[in-house]
């Protein structure tokens, strides 16, 4: 149950579109244009950097999953090297979903704690 949980925690977060012309946090909308330019280049820099990070770990475990495939296609399979990979893969994937989250936060923080037009923000219904 936890890995379907994971697995779909995963899904949607990759479904941000990360290049929006809106961001919507928490139900509110702030539209990219009405940012000043400093915020701006905060954010492209902040989306820049998840993108590198994201594809560096991403890239490790497509690794990790050719090594088990690898593994599964042996005629006797080393279970305990298989369970480490498992561990790394699953580490991974934990740190994926952390950087995401530091991308959230820091984006609320560029967004709204900076924003002194407080009124452009609209509830999504």
């Amino acid at each position: 149950m936890k890995y379907i949980s994971m697995l779909i925690l995963l899904f949607s977060i990759s479904a941000l579109s990360i290049y929006a012309d809106e961001i919507i946090i928490d139900g509110c909308t702030v539209y990219f244009s009405e940012l000043n330019n400093e915020q701006k280049e905060e954010i492209i820099e902040l989306r820049e950097d998840l993108l590198v990070k994201s594809n560096e770990i991403k890239d490790q475990l497509k690794s990790i999953r050719y090594k088990i495939q690898q593994e599964m296609r042996k005629e006797t399979p080393d279970w305990g090297y298989m369970d480490d990979l498992n561990k790394r893969f699953f580490a991974l994937q934990g740190q994926l979903t952390n950087e995401l989250l530091k991308y959230k936060s820091k984006l609320e923080e560029i967004t709204y704690k900076n924003n002194s037009k407080q009124n452009s923000l609209t509830i999504i219904d």
